[in-house]
C-alpha cells in the first residue's frame, strides 16, 4: 500500500516492484482495508492528471521537474536534511511514508521539515506554520501531503476506471493566505500537435479573497465547450467564502465549498 502511495505522487506510478513470480501485485487480492485504500490512492492519481500534466508542461517549457528536492529555491541548511521528502510540482510538498507502521497503534510517524510560511494538511485542511520541523502521525490510508499558502490545485472527478480525456468538470483546491496564479494545460493528450500550437492554457489567479478563471487562451478545440467548476476553499479562518469568483464565458461554477 506504501509502493501505491508513492507512485500517486511521483512521475511514474508503477504496481511492480521486483521481479519476484510470488509478489502478489493485484490491490483486490489483498486484504480488505489494503484494498479499499489502494483503490482510493489509485482514483486520487487518475484525478491528479490536470494538475500532473500541467507540471509536464512546466517542465517542457522550464527543465523544472515535476519532482524537487527541497533545497530548490531554500538556502535553509534544513532543506538539505529531508532527502525523503520533496515538492511535487509547483504548489505541494509531499513526504511519502517508507516505514512500517507501529506494531500496536497502527500508525506511522514521520518527520516532516516544512519551508518558512503557512501550509496545509492537503487533505484535512489543517494550517501549520512552516519554518520548522514537524511530526506527523499516518494511518494506513494516510498520505502526509502539504499544499502552500495561495496553493492551486485543479483535481478532475475521481472515476471507477479510465479515461484521460480532458474532463467537462474540475474541482479546484484553493489554499488561501497568498496571491498566485496556476497555469492548466491542455492538449489533444494524443499527438504532438501541441508543437504547432494546438494546446490551450487556462489561468487561475487568486488575488487576495477574490478568485478569477480566464478564458483558455489557444485552440479552444482541444477542451470541452462547457465546464463546470466545484470550487473548494481550505480556509486556515475557518470560512469558506470567497468574496467573488470570477469565470470565463460559456462556463459554470458550484458555490465555493469546503
Amino acid at each position: 500500500l506504501r509502493w501505491v502511495q508513492f507512485g500517486v505522487f511521483s512521475p511514474i506510478m508503477r504496481m511492480h516492484s521486483t521481479k519476484l513470480p510470488t509478489l502478489e501485485r493485484r490491490p483486490w487480492a489483498k486484504p480488505e482495508r489494503i484494498y479499499h485504500a489502494a483503490r482510493d490512492a489509485m482514483q486520487l492519481r487518475h484525478a491528479l492528471i490536470p494538475y500532473i500534466y500541467s507540471m509536464a508542461w512546466r517542465a517542457h517549457q522550464t527543465g523544472i521537474s515535476l519532482v524537487t528536492p527541497m533545497y530548490y529555491g531554500n538556502s535553509n541548511a534544513e532543506a538539505y536534511d529531508a532527502p525523503d521528502q520533496y515538492f511535487f510540482g509547483s504548489e505541494l510538498i509531499v513526504a511519502p511514508v517508507t516505514h512500517p507502521a507501529d506494531a500496536r497503534s497502527g500508525v506511522a510517524t514521520k518527520r516532516v521539515w516544512l519551508p518558512s510560511g503557512t501550509w496545509f494538511n492537503f487533505f484535512t485542511g489543517e494550517s501549520i506554520v512552516g519554518g520548522k520541523w514537524i511530526e506527523v502521525r499516518a494511518a494506513l490510508e494516510d498520505i502526509p501531503v502539504f499544499a502552500k499558502a495561495g496553493a492551486i490545485v485543479p483535481l478532475a472527478p475521481r472515476v471507477g476506471w479510465g479515461g484521460t480525456e480532458n474532463p467537462t468538470e474540475l474541482h479546484i483546491h484553493i489554499f488561501p493566505g497568498a496571491d498566485n496564479v496556476f497555469d492548466l494545460y491542455e492538449d489533444d493528450g494524443e499527438t504532438i500537435d501541441y508543437q504547432q500550437g494546438k494546446y490551450a492554457i487556462t489561468r487561475f489567479e487568486l488575488k487576495g479573497d477574490t478568485f478569477t478563471i480566464h478564458p483558455a487562451q489557444g485552440d479552444h478545440t482541444v477542451i470541452p465547450a462547457q465546464r463546470t467548476y466545484h470550487i473548494h476553499v481550505h480556509d486556515a479562518r475557518g470560512t469558506t467564502e470567497l468574496a467573488s469568483v470570477t469565470i470565463a464565458p460559456h462556463q459554470t461554477v458550484s458555490q465555493p465549498i469546503k
